[in-house]
């Protein structure tokens, strides 16, 4: 692959580099050899991952959006082209601007450089959805995976409302994922852990249960490392169908991985059924 380098930024939580893809133009964020984020040049994620947040989020009348990890900003960026209002946050200072600079971060969202634990504690504002996608590394900061934190989210989620985590998985037997649902558990959740298709074995005993109109939900996104995820679209399709569509929900139908009815009403169309940690069973 023929990279450009575009950018490289030294912080106190290491190396950003900024390339671009030569042949497709696209952008990469790159942070102390992990990559954090990739898109188009029209800010549209090439991240699997990213899409089925999004597809997820696109079903439900969520409109107070808070992200806690900015990377390229390639969700917050799809999300704010949808109408919704989104905060981001992040640590760190250099995130931000080169989200705006490289990524097409649209200035109508709101970034606060703070840690995203810190901001909840000292902004009393409820979201509708918040999504968390902080990482050190590969692995999710431990204050931002801890009991006392969900416990924080929830309080700063509104009545019906969703929250979506993403965590990497080193290798296909890694319970990192099922670790945090735990603590997500205790902290006032139900949890819905999404395996990516190469795990579909752990997820043999689970059931295609739906949250209740009203009921506090989340949902545990897992990227695992050298596994298929989520579908068969390549980066590149999932990002021109996502500019073709019309609407969210014609978006999450020509991917065709989602249901188009809302979360609360239709799981149909999800390839795996999700293994599912309730308070009542844990």
């Amino acid at each position: 692959m023929a990279l450009i380098a575009l950018t490289k930024t030294s912080t106190e939580f290491g190396e950003i580099s900024i390339v671009q893809n030569r042949i497709a133009g696209s952008h990469v964020y790159w942070q102390e050899g992990w990559p954090q984020s990739e898109a188009d040049r029209n800010g549209v994620s090439l991240a699997a991952y990213v899409h089925a947040i999004f597809g997820l989020v696109a079903q439900t009348p969520a409109h107070e959006m808070l992200m806690i990890g900015c990377g390229g900003g390639t969700l917050g960026t799809m999300l704010a082209h949808t109408g919704r209002s989104v905060t981001v946050v992040d640590i760190n200072p250099q995130s931000i601007a080169l989200a705006r600079q490289y990524f097409c971060l649209p200035e109508h969202v709101k970034g606060y450089v703070e840690d995203g634990e810190s901001f909840l504690k000292c902004n009393a504002t409820v979201f509708d959805t918040i999504i968390i996608d902080a990482f050190v590394d590969a692995k999710v900061p431990h204050h931002l995976r801890s009991v006392d934190f969900f416990r924080l989210v929830r309080e700063r989620l509104a009545l019906g409302g969703c929250v979506f985590m993403n965590v990497y998985l080193r290798h296909c037997s890694d319970l990192s994922a099922d670790v945090i649902a735990a603590r997500m558990v205790h902290g006032g959740f139900d949890v819905r852990v999404l395996p990516p298709a190469a795990m579909a074995a752990r997820s043999s005993h689970a059931h295609r249960r739906i949250p209740a109109p009203g009921t506090v939900a989340a949902w545990c996104c897992v990227r695992a490392c050298r596994c298929k995820t989520w579908n068969s679209f390549n980066s590149t399709q999932l990002a021109s169908t996502a500019r073709a569509a019309s609407s969210p929900k014609a978006y999450a139908a020509r991917v065709g991985i989602w249901s188009t009815h809302k979360a609360s009403a239709s799981w149909s169309a999800m390839p795996l059924p999700p293994r599912t940690w309730r308070a009542a069973t844990w």
